[in-house]
């Protein structure tokens, strides 16, 4: 392996029940990776140390399980028609909510709602609630300083439900020294809860919510995406088997309607879940999204309005979603070819035959997956093949977007980590949020013999020796 220029820091195995379990999901996230076996334990494996964090059954083992999803400070799984959610630091199960329907995909979470596809092309939504104002204070400041969140969100979600823990003073109770007393006493009691708050202390009011919906044309087989989220409002994007992206959104104010923004329309089946790069709301820059549909057309949409950017057609089927690296972005096909495209305009940087799965990308390699089970390197800036390691035993190959790390799994839930021998230290994918840009202004046409041209100003006589005139 190191003749490959590669290390192997950690491996694990996470708890699958030797006899009749196998591992059936591995999803990163954060960090964290998170395997779910077919049996329905969870395994919590921290992605750098390999170190096992925690391990927990959830629901039925006889029921299925379908692909988890993890939130900063949450981990949603459904389990037969139950949506289970968990405390992403320690396993606990904090809330749990029967749907109306047999799920076809994993849910998307929120820092409020979590949203379950239903096969029928209905998508569930459900609110829940912190068990106290200073949970829901550090959960939101700490969301709020993720993508897609604007300042103003984070500085809004601390005073609103911090504030409403404080007693709201009156001049007769200023009067009064010792309510005044009372007063500051809650107001640090208060302040020292949420300064302690931590995430392994986060919990759940155990509160059940009727749920909205909304209907979308088709099935429902892949898991919705996350696409914009704020204390006002959030937005969910999801494709259905007639080939449709619907985009759909909740007045987190009124929380009374699931309504749909718009929908997009492609020429085929769109088999993945959209890529999503959040906005930059304080410089009024929208998000974007990426999907590609199994005929092997591309699009490129506005996030807020489904306004289409560019589409590109690569001749192939895809069956993977887009994977957007820093400004690129990374899309194979399934008889084997990947292309890097520019991800604001589509332009095509360049296309290497061979690669059906993007696996990772450091700073001069990227890491794909062939069709028969072999690990190529590439090089980054042209595409051409470095040399590809025999990686076939391995049943999982996560596709990572976050780091540069290669992470394989089996289905006995053996999972190893390789990466670059001089990259000790992860390499984090930032994606890169360019500004708009701006129009420029039209071009004054000079002026003709016919028009009147304005005579020069003289200035007065007593500023013509004036040096800053």
């Amino acid at each position: 392996m190191r003749a490959h220029g590669l290390a192997s820091p950690w491996f694990n195995v996470a708890d699958v029940d030797t006899g009749t379990g196998r591992l059936q999901y591995l999803v990163l996230d954060r960090g964290t990776l998170f395997a779910l076996s077919n049996r329905s334990v969870l395994t919590a494996i921290d992605a750098e140390t390999g170190k096992t964090l925690w391990a927990v059954q959830v629901g039925n083992p006889r029921l299925v399980s379908l692909k988890p999803t993890a939130g900063i400070h949450l981990v949603a799984v459904t389990n037969g028609s139950t949506i289970y959610i968990l405390n992403r630091y320690t396993g606990e199960i904090l809330w749990k909510q029967a749907v109306n329907g047999a799920p076809g995909a994993g849910p998307a979470i929120s820092p409020s709602r979590v949203y379950v596809p239903l096969v029928g092309g209905k998508v569930e939504s459900y609110a829940f609630d912190w068990e106290t104002p200073e949970m829901r204070a550090y959960a939101w400041k700490t969301v709020a300083a993720a993508p897609g969140a604007s300042e103003t969100a984070a500085q809004t979600a601390e005073s609103a439900t911090i504030g409403a823990a404080r007693p709201v003073a009156s001049p007769a109770a200023d009067a009064n020294t010792t309510e005044t007393v009372a007063q500051e006493a809650a107001e640090s009691v208060a302040a020292a809860a949420a300064a302690e708050m931590t995430g392994p202390r986060l919990r759940l009011a155990q509160k059940k919510d009727r749920g909205l919906f909304l209907q979308s044309f088709g099935r429902i087989l892949v898991e919705p995406k996350l696409s914009y989220s704020d204390q006002g409002s959030e937005r969910v994007a999801w494709p259905t088997d007639r080939g449709f992206l619907f985009v759909g959104e909740i007045n987190l104010f009124a929380a009374n309607r699931f309504s749909l923004v718009y929908q997009l329309r492609a020429s085929a089946e769109i088999v993945a879940p959209p890529c999503v790069r959040f906005g930059d709301t304080s410089k009024g820059i929208p998000g974007k999204l990426w999907a590609a549909a199994s005929d092997g057309y591309v699009f490129c949409a506005n996030e807020r309005d489904g306004k289409l950017l560019w589409r590109l057609s690569t001749g192939e089927p895809i069956e993977e979603s887009p994977v957007l690296i820093e400004d690129s972005l990374y899309v194979a096909t399934r008889f084997g070819g990947m292309y890097r495209l520019t991800a604001d305009t589509g332009e095509i940087v360049w296309r290497s035959r061979g690669p059906t799965k993007f696996v990772a990308a450091s700073t001069k390699r990227v890491y794909a997956r062939d069709a028969l089970g072999q690990l190529l390197y590439l090089d980054k800036e042209t595409g051409s093949r470095l040399g590809q390691l025999d990686i076939a035993a391995f049943d999982f190959q996560i596709t990572n977007g976050e780091t540069d790390r290669i992470y394989l799994a089996d289905k006995s839930g053996l999972v190893q980590c390789l990466r670059e021998i001089e990259l000790e230290q992860p390499l984090y994918h930032v994606p890169i949020v360019t500004e708009m840009e701006k129009p420029t202004p039209p071009r004054q046409k000079p002026a003709t013999s016919e028009e009147q041209v304005a005579p020069p100003v003289t200035p007065p006589a007593q500023d013509v020796d004036n040096p800053f005139r």
